[in-house]
C-alpha cells in the first residue's frame, strides 16, 4: 500500500528512544574503575516512545495472509466511531501496525495514519470526547486526539504489564481507563484540562 501525504493527511510514526543511565554507589576515587567498583555501578535502561509527524510518501507492504489456513485474517478487524460521530478508526488485519482515522468533516476523508512499532491489540474512543486510546501489548498507552498524539509509559511498578485491552469508564466525572493484561490490570486517570 502506498500512502502519500496530502495536505489533509497527517502521518504519525512511533519511535522508541533508548537511554542508559549509570549511577555509581561510591564517590569518585582512583579505584573507581577497578573490577569491584564496576560491579557496584547501577545501570538502568529506559525506553521512551514518542510520535513524530512524517512528511513524505510511505511504502507499506501488507502482511500476506496464509490462505491455506482455515479462516485467515483478512480485511478490517476493528472499526470504531468517536463519541461525536465525527471520526472513524479502522485497523486492517493485513496491516496490523497501522491505525487509520477518517474524518467526516467537511467530507469523508482519511485524515490521520498512526504507525505503531507492534500490532495494535485494542482501540477504544473516550465516551465523552474525541480522544482515542490504543495499546500494542507493551507497557505503554497511546492517546490520540485531533490536537495530536502522545505515548504514555506506565510507572516502573507496572512495567511488567503488557496491555492487551482497554476499557473506558463512561460513568465517571473524570475519564478513567482500565488497562487489562493477561494476568494483571491497572486503572489510569486522564486530566480533563489537557487536550492530549
Amino acid at each position: 500500500m502506498l500512502i502519500q501525504r496530502k495536505n489533509y493527511i497527517q502521518i504519525l510514526l512511533v519511535l522508541n528512544l533508548f537511554s542508559i543511565h549509570f549511577s555509581q554507589r561510591k564517590p569518585y576515587s582512583s579505584s573507581a574503575y577497578s573490577s569491584t567498583a564496576l560491579n557496584q555501578i547501577d545501570t538502568k535502561v529506559s525506553i521512551e516512545s514518542k510520535y513524530i509527524i512524517y512528511n513524505g510518501t510511505l511504502q507499506i507492504a501488507p502482511i500476506k495472509p496464509d490462505l491455506d489456513r482455515a479462516n485467515p485474517r483478512l480485511g478490517v478487524s476493528s472499526i470504531e466511531f468517536s463519541s461525536s460521530g465525527r471520526y472513524l478508526s479502522t485497523i486492517n488485519d493485513t496491516m496490523p501496525n497501522l491505525l487509520f482515522i477518517f474524518d467526516f468533516k467537511p467530507t469523508f476523508h482519511l485524515a490521520f495514519v498512526l504507525i505503531q512499532l507492534h500490532p495494535i491489540r485494542s482501540v477504544k474512543w473516550e465516551p465523552k470526547r474525541d480522544h482515542l486510546a490504543l495499546c500494542t501489548h507493551n507497557n505503554r498507552i497511546y492517546i490520540w486526539s485531533p490536537q495530536g498524539a502522545s505515548c504514555i509509559n506506565l510507572p516502573d511498578e507496572s512495567s511488567k504489564l503488557n496491555i492487551d485491552e482497554i476499557k473506558w469508564n463512561n460513568l465517571a466525572s473524570s475519564p478513567s481507563l482500565a488497562l487489562i493484561g493477561q494476568e494483571t490490570m491497572c486503572v489510569g486517570f486522564m486530566d480533563l484540562k489537557s487536550d492530549i
